[in-house]
């Protein structure tokens, strides 16, 4: 009984100081590649270029340094050979979230969570080739982010794909990138 009362003042006192509800836009590019644990032909890497990322985020303060922020985007990525595959998806991205500052969303924070992905469509040399990919992966993303003005956060993400976004011969092949995004924080912009 004292064990249930003492988590339960210990969660109170967690959740009842410094929560704090922002929201805002991010915009930014990535890069991926694939890969494999198997040989793959240089059809497959080696031109990845740019890609376009922008969407919505909501980040709440749980305290002063631990919270959670969701984010869902459109992620453009452009992998490849010679000729790359243009893919487009929707990406929506749960993340635990450690804040470094004195203060929740100010200064240094680390990120980490799920990243699940929807296939919109797969362009090839201007043909529709999306019945060829997974209709859905998952990922995993660490990252890190810095407040660089009031409301201006610059955050790069590491991406690590868990699930196969296409096989060959048996073989599955996942992807990994990363992100730099600008994140506009709304909440702190129309409030201050």
């Amino acid at each position: 009984m004292k064990k249930i009362i003492f988590v339960t003042l210990l969660l109170t006192a967690m959740f009842s100081k410094a929560q704090e509800l922002s929201y805002g836009v991010a915009i930014g590019g990535n890069q991926y590649e694939v890969y494999c644990d198997c040989g793959i032909s240089s059809d497959e890497v080696g031109t990845s270029k740019i890609g376009l990322y922008f969407g919505g985020y909501i980040d709440y303060g749980f305290t002063d340094h631990i919270g959670a922020k969701a984010l869902i985007a459109y992620n453009q990525k452009i992998m490849g050979g010679d000729i790359p595959v243009n893919f487009s998806f929707i990406d929506i991205n749960p993340s635990f979230k450690y804040s470094f500052g004195k203060e929740y969303n100010k200064g240094f924070y680390l990120l980490l969570g799920p990243r699940f992905s929807f296939l919109l469509n797969a362009e090839f040399q201007n043909q529709e080739i999306t019945d060829f990919f997974e209709s859905s992966h998952i990922g995993l993303q660490l990252g890190m982010g810095a407040t660089i003005y009031k409301f201006l956060e610059l955050e790069i993400r590491f991406d690590y794909g868990v699930s196969a976004l296409y096989e060959v011969m048996g073989k599955d092949r996942e992807i990994f990138g990363g992100l730099l995004v600008l994140n506009l924080n709304l909440e702190k912009l129309i409030n201050k």
